[in-house]
């Protein structure tokens, strides 16, 4: 994936947010809460709105560099990788303890990734910039919450109800706000633009070697259709352990994943499958 750096001296350091892979959010924020950028990505710790009335994403979040979805909400740019997800099982915070504070998570204290023989190996230095999988809904959940986001669900928070691109964060990154296209990078089918068959590749990856499975509305997002599905915000039983919560994308893993933006497809929440993996999206509610 591409990186865009702008440096425009007004007296003031403006920065564009379309990362590399290899790229993520954290370091120390330059400016106060609102920041100042024309480019999606605000150079402050808490957003803000641009001057054309975009959001702004912050910069200093953990994983991931974030990317603007229209005025609401920003989302990451890439799936979560091993390495960042290395990262939080090494310094969780309060280790051993329900990190979701949700009641359907509260038998839930290890967030490692599962070892099952499908499930790829989880290790430091092994495929770092690979999607994570084999992770948990609670696991997600617990993930973007320490990373100062929010397991991608409603646009204005909490979790996501009927799949209208409208007010699901997902499907609108995916599709745009009005369902604009079928799949992530236009109207129709494009076979090897994304990870669509296997095996699971770095993010940023293509089969084709082409143009890239890289946003049509939203450059620099990349991989919402292939590769892994993803986690959402967005489960049938809240209360319930065992609930059916949605994820979205499809696999390179599952066959015929030729799967638009609007499929979405439920797993029980406690499931560790080497299909399945997650983003994040952030916007106020997540600094709540």
């Amino acid at each position: 994936m591409r990186r865009l750096i702008l440096s425009l001296v007004l007296g003031s350091t403006l920065s564009f947010g379309a990362c590399s892979s290899s790229t993520t959010n954290e370091g120390p924020a330059s400016g106060g809460s609102g920041g100042t950028s024309t480019g999606g990505t605000s150079t402050g710790g808490s957003g803000g709105t641009s001057a054309d009335g975009g959001i702004l994403c912050p910069t200093g979040k953990k994983g991931p560099a974030l990317i603007a979805v229209g005025p609401n909400f920003c989302i990451d740019a890439t799936e979560v990788t091993n390495h960042d997800y290395q990262k939080f099982l090494a310094d969780p915070g309060d280790a051993g303890t329900n990190l979701t504070g949700l009641s359907a998570c509260q038998g839930v204290l290890d967030y490692a990734p599962g070892t099952t023989v499908a499930c790829p190996t989880f290790a430091p230095g092994v495929d770092q910039n690979y999607p994570v999988r084999c992770v948990d809904w609670c696991g997600a959940y617990a993930y973007c919450k320490w990373a100062g986001k929010r397991l991608c669900g409603q646009v204005g928070g909490g979790a996501a109800g009927q799949p209208d691109a409208s007010t699901n964060q997902w499907y609108s990154a995916c599709a745009g706000p009005k369902a604009e296209e079928t799949y992530f990078y236009g109207s129709s089918h494009d076979g090897g633009r994304c990870v669509d068959a296997p095996p699971v590749a770095a993010v940023g990856s293509t089969l084709s070697g082409g143009a890239g499975c890289e946003s049509f509305l939203y450059p620099g997002l990349t991989d919402m259709l292939g590769n892994v599905a993803e986690w959402e915000d967005s489960c049938a039983n809240p209360q319930s352990a065992t609930s059916d919560c949605g994820t979205r994308g499809g696999s390179a893993l599952q066959a015929g994943s030729a799967v638009p933006c609007a499929a979405s497809k439920t797993v029980d929440r406690s499931s560790q499958l080497p299909g399945i993996g997650f983003g994040c999206c952030w916007d106020s509610s997540a600094d709540k």
